[in-house]
């Protein structure tokens, strides 16, 4: 049942982002230490003998700061909503998996597998409210860190401050993405796949040099934000088809070029 309560979103919130922190200081830790060995040195520093200079004291910071703000903006509104938010098309999609409507097309494969799995998880949980949670609790942890990832991206273009400051203050308070975060929808993991996209498009524009080439995690995030872009929406195409010839008449080199054509057809091949 689509029940509510708070006492059970908190209890589960405040363990998720107990985890999703402890996660995201890992990943700064391990940045840094891939910045460290691309530079050639071994510490950032000698004004702390020992510890690899100050950066190396809050190098988990890098990922674990604006990941972590967000969730405990976004805490209270996941513990009010819980177990989750949906609307009249989640809520027939929600109906068919179950058994009570027939089944139809018109809505997404994929956001139909993630319910069916909500269902699953439900029953294995003993809760079918535990199981939509935990939907939205993934979601709003991918949220957060496509947002920082953004952050990261607006820090290396040497960004101001404060417009950095205010985005992520827009992200974190904003009732527009502070509701959203709570409602299975099949636009919002859409809407963050394509902000992820955007993200690693500017990085490979400004940022990244041509004789670098591509890494496993361009690969990665860009195929990632393709298969939820072209699943969850059918026009997802016709954002996913520019952006990609937009970035491969923005490249040089015939191998970065090759890169860039096998990302964008990776999803297709995929079946996405």
């Amino acid at each position: 049942t689509l029940g509510t309560g708070v006492g059970g979103g908190v209890v589960l919130g405040g363990e998720l982002y107990g985890g999703a922190r402890g996660i995201a200081g890992e990943l700064g830790d391990l940045f840094a230490s891939l910045v460290k060995r691309h530079c050639g040195i071994k510490d950032y520093g000698n004004i702390m003998p020992g510890h690899g200079g100050v950066l190396d004291r809050f190098d988990s910071v890098l990922f674990c700061a604006p990941l972590c703000e967000l969730l405990l903006c976004w805490l209270p509104h996941l513990a009010v909503s819980y177990p989750a938010s949906m609307n009249s098309d989640t809520q027939s999609q929600l109906d068919q998996i179950l058994g009570l409507l027939p089944w139809s097309k018109h809505h997404p494969t994929l956001l139909a597998f993630f319910l069916l799995g909500t269902t699953w998880l439900g029953h294995a949980l003993g809760s079918g409210n535990a199981g939509l949670f935990a939907y939205v609790l993934v979601q709003a942890v991918f949220a957060a860190a496509v947002i920082g990832y953004s952050q990261w991206i607006m820090r290396r273009l040497c960004a101001p401050v404060w417009l950095r400051a205010l985005s992520l203050a827009l992200c974190a308070f904003a009732p527009v993405y502070c509701d959203n975060i709570t409602v299975i929808l099949k636009d919002i993991p859409y809407s963050y796949a394509m902000l992820l996209m955007l993200c690693e498009m500017v990085r490979q524009r400004f940022l990244e040099k041509e004789s670098d080439g591509f890494s496993a995690g361009f690969v990665l995030r860009m195929t990632l934000s393709a298969f939820l872009m072209l699943r969850m929406r059918p026009n997802g195409a016709m954002v996913w088809i520019p952006i990609c010839a937009a970035l491969f008449l923005g490249t040089r080199g015939r191998k970065r070029r090759a890169a860039i054509a096998a990302v964008a057809a990776l999803p297709f091949l995929l079946g996405a």
